[in-house]
């Protein structure tokens, strides 16, 4: 009987701790101006992330179906018009490089860094002037976007054994939202790719 008391302690305990790294959410900081809920979508044989805003979905971003090494990320709305653009360009050490569009224009660069623990990056303008640097950690759970004076400016957050993301655009950030949509849906799709994990959400 103890035995058995022991076990069913241990399988309580076990779920417990599933709960807390699947089910708590973080608190959202009060100066965050919005937050961007992203699905990440299983079973489909391309990057499909559906975007939703205050529980509406705004649209979705998805990738090339044929895609090998790299992986062109488009975010069309509800009707279907493409809105914004994320290119992909292999980088053997680094990270990929993205040229990151909006509605058929070139806005900002997001050149891949070479990282030992997670992954980096830098965004610069059309000008080649540096804007902002994002910075994520080794377990996909956190990501911060500083600008070029050092300030929180968006955040990534995810839980432990889970693909879906948010995004917290803070109310000190002055770079387009559908921009920051696919520089962290690009650092996603990276990501994914780098850890073989594919897209096997529900």
């Amino acid at each position: 009987m103890k035995k058995r008391g022991n076990f069913i302690r241990l399988v309580i305990s076990c779920l417990l701790i599933c709960i807390v790294f699947l089910g708590c959410e973080a608190t959202i900081p009060e100066d965050v101006r919005v937050t961007y809920n992203c699905d990440v979508k299983v079973f489909s044989l391309n990057t499909k992330i559906k975007v939703s805003k205050n529980g509406d979905e705004i649209g979705e971003v998805t990738g090339d179906i044929f895609k090998f090494i790299e992986d062109p990320l488009t975010f069309k709305d509800k009707n279907g018009n493409a809105i914004a653009y994320a290119g992909d360009s292999y980088n053997f050490f680094a990270q990929d490089d993205h040229g990151i569009y909006l509605n058929n224009e070139f806005v900002y660069d997001m050149k891949g860094n070479v990282t030992f623990i997670g992954e980096s990056y830098e965004i610069y303008d059309k000008d080649k002037s540096f804007v902002a640097k994002v910075s994520f950690n080794g377990s996909n759970t956190s990501g911060k976007m500083y600008n070029s004076s050092d300030v929180l400016i968006a955040e990534y957050t995810s839980g432990y054994l889970n693909k879906d993301f948010d995004i917290h655009i803070y109310y000190k950030c002055d770079i387009d939202e559908n921009a920051i949509i696919m520089i962290f849906s690009s650092y996603y799709s990276d990501y994914a790719a780098d850890s073989s994990e594919g897209h096997d959400d529900d």
